[in-house]
C-alpha cells in the first residue's frame, strides 16, 4: 500500500526521481518478503518516473535470472571503485560533515593512511565507504586538540580489526626480540641465525612490500624443532605463540581440497584465507608440504609470489604482514 502510494505521488508529480537503495530488499522471495516487480514493471516499461536503484552484481544477476523482464527494462550502470586519487577527494568532502559533527579536525596524513590500511584490511566494503568508515573511526582516537593523525587510523584499525598495525615499526623492540630466539631455541644457531637475519633485512626495507616479510622453508626429521622454531618467531615477531596459523597439508592430498584452502569465512572459519582476513599479523605453517596435491602448492605459490590469494569469491586476502614457513 505505501510503496503503491508513494510511486503513485510520484509519477502525478513528474519531478521526482524514486530511489530504491539495497533495492533487492524489494525483489525477495518467500515468507514475510515483498516482491514489488508486478508494481514496478508496468511503471518502468511506460517510462514516465524516474526510478534508480541499486544493489551489487551478484544480486542483480540472481533478479534477472528470476525475472528478465524486470532486467530488461532497466539501465544497468557498473559502478566500479574509484582511482586513490578520486577517492582522496571524496575523503576530503565527507570529513567536513565528520568534523562538524564530531568537532574533530582531520590531517592530511590521516586521509592517506586510511586509504592505505582500509585496502588492505578492510574486505566488507569497497573505496571510497571502506576508507571512509575508517575515517569515521578514528574520530574516536583523536589527539591532542581535537586532531585525528595517522596515528589515531592506526589506533582504530588496531582496535576495530584486532590486529597490531605498529607492531612491524619498533625497531630497538625487534632487535631485542630477534636476540630472544636465539636464546629460546637452543642448538639451532645456523637455523635462527638465517631466520633472523632474513627478518632484520625486512625490517630494514630490504624486502618486496608486495610479498610476504619473509619465507623460509625449514628441512629436517621430526623432533629437530621446527615447529618449535615457528612458535619462537611468533612469539617473539608478533607478540604470542597464539599469533600462528597451522595448516597441515597432509590433509589436502585432493584436487577439492582446494577450494577448501580459500573458502569463504561464513561457510568455513578454518580455511587459510579466513584465518589470515581474521588475523593477518601471523606466522603461517604448512606443514608437510610434500604431501599435498599439486594444485593445492600452485594455489599457495600464488600467495608466495603476490603475497595474496584469492578466496572463493575471488577477494583478495592479504598474506603481506605475514611470515610464511
Amino acid at each position: 500500500g505505501l510503496v503503491m502510494r508513494v510511486l503513485g505521488e510520484a509519477f502525478t508529480a513528474k519531478n521526482i526521481i524514486i530511489c530504491l537503495d539495497n533495492a533487492q530488499l524489494f525483489f525477495e522471495e518467500g515468507v514475510g518478503s515483498i516482491d514489488i516487480s508486478n508494481v514496478l514493471l508496468p511503471i518502468l516499461e511506460a517510462g514516465n518516473l524516474r526510478v534508480i536503484l541499486t544493489m551489487d552484481d551478484q544480486q542483480f544477476l540472481q533478479i534477472s535470472h528470476r525475472n528478465p523482464s524486470l532486467s530488461n527494462a532497466l539501465n544497468r550502470i557498473v559502478v566500479g571503485e574509484p582511482e586513490k586519487k578520486d577517492t582522496i577527494t571524496a575523503m576530503q568532502d565527507q570529513i567536513l560533515t565528520i568534523e562538524y559533527k564530531r568537532k574533530v579536525i582531520y590531517m592530511y596524513q590521516s586521509l592517506i593512511e586510511a586509504y592505505r590500511l582500509s585496502e588492505r584490511y578492510i574486505h566488507d566494503l569497497a573505496m571510497p565507504g571502506r576508507a571512509v568508515k575508517l575515517l569515521e573511526s578514528a574520530a574516536n582516537y583523536a589527539e591532542g586538540g581535537g586532531l585525528v593523525t595517522m596515528n589515531s587510523v592506526q589506533q582504530a584499525i588496531e582496535k576495530t580489526m584486532d590486529v597490531k598495525v605498529s607492531v612491524a615499526s619498533s625497531v630497538d623492540d625487534r632487535e631485542m626480540l630477534l636476540n630472544r630466539i636465539h636464546k629460546r631455541m637452543i642448538n639451532q644457531t645456523h637455523a635462527v641465525k638465517a631466520v633472523s637475519d632474513a627478518l632484520r633485512r625486512a625490517r630494514a626495507g630490504v624486502r618486496n612490500q608486495n610479498r610476504p616479510i619473509g619465507t623460509f622453508l625449514f628441512l629436517g626429521p621430526t623432533g629437530v624443532g621446527k615447529t618449535e622454531l615457528a612458535k619462537a618467531l611468533a612469539e617473539v615477531y608478533f607478540g604470542g605463540e597464539d599469533n600462528i596459523v597451522r595448516l597441515d597439508l597432509n590433509e589436502y592430498v585432493g584436487l577439492e581440497d582446494v577450494s577448501r584452502l580459500i573458502a569463504d569465512a561464513s561457510s568455513d572459519p578454518n580455511s587459510l584465507t579466513a584465518k589470515i582476513l581474521k588475523q593477518p599479523f601471523s606466522v603461517v605453517l604448512l606443514d608437510e608440504i610434500e604431501k599435498a596435491h599439486p594444485n593445492v602448492l600452485t594455489t599457495l605459490l600464488q600467495l608466495l609470489d603476490e603475497g595474496i590469494l584469492r578466496d572463493i569469491n575471488n577477494r583478495e586476502v592479504s598474506f603481506r604482514d605475514a611470515i610464511v614457513i
